[in-house]
This record gives structure tokens, sequence and C-alpha cells, in this order.
């Protein structure tokens, strides 16, 4: 469950995020940023990087190609074939309503390049298919 969630300003993604918001049956804090739309890798790890330290799970609904670009950049050499395959995923295509769940162990400003681990990526396709994934 998200403590905070950074949506975009953009009537998709915050469409999107109200749909998933009622799935979850929780209303985590959400703040509705401008800077998310138009943004670049940078910007959005920007943002990332200022969520507040009692913040343990942050769930950013964004665009492509920075969200994208952002997994890439944040997830390390992959730890198992699973992340390899994921990461693999993730470079061919991040569609619209696509899930990264990435982690780490250090506080949000330290949040860089390499430092995470892609935990799951999830892809709507993967439910149509009856794969039955639930992130």
């Amino acid at each position: 469950m998200p403590g905070r969630v950074v949506c975009s300003t953009a009537t998709r993604t915050r469409e999107t995020w109200q749909l998933v918001e009622e799935a979850l049956g929780a209303q985590p804090q959400t703040v509705f940023e401008d800077r998310v739309y138009e943004a670049s890798i940078t910007d959005v790890l920007d943002l990332a990087r200022q969520a507040p330290a009692d913040v343990r799970t942050l769930l950013i609904v964004g665009h492509d190609p920075a969200m994208r670009g952002l997994t890439l950049k944040l997830a390390g050499d992959p730890f198992d074939d699973a992340e390899a395959g994921a990461l693999a995923r993730v470079r061919v295509k991040y569609p619209t309503a696509a899930i990264a769940v990435l982690s780490f162990s250090e506080g949000w400003p330290e949040l860089g390049a390499g430092e995470a681990r892609l935990a799951e990526f999830v892809v709507p396709d993967d439910f149509h298919a009856g794969h039955g994934k639930r992130v």
C-alpha cells in the first residue's frame, strides 16, 4: 500500500489513479503535481528524492518516456533470471497502465542510478492473458 502518491495533473493519470485508489480501498496521501506532466527522468527522480522520510512506499503515476527511463535508470544489475526478464520487458515497451515495483534500502534522498531492484513489472496484458498476476 503506498504511503504517498505523486500523480500527474493530466486528466488520464488522475482517472487512472482514481480507479486504482478505489480498487485498493484506501486513500493514501495524494499530491497532484504539475511537474510530473512532460517530466524528464531527472524531474521525476527529484520528486521521488523529496518524499518525506516516513514514507516507506511511494507511488508515482506519470507518463512515458520518463517512467520507463526512470525504471531503467534506477534498476541495478539483475539479481536473478526473473529480474533480468522484467528488465528486458521494460526495455522493449512500457505500456499504458504498466506498473514497475522497485525496491531499495536507503533513504529517498540517496535514490540514484543502479540503487534499486526491479521487484516486479506488470502490464495490463498480464491480466488479460489469464496469468492472474497480483501486485
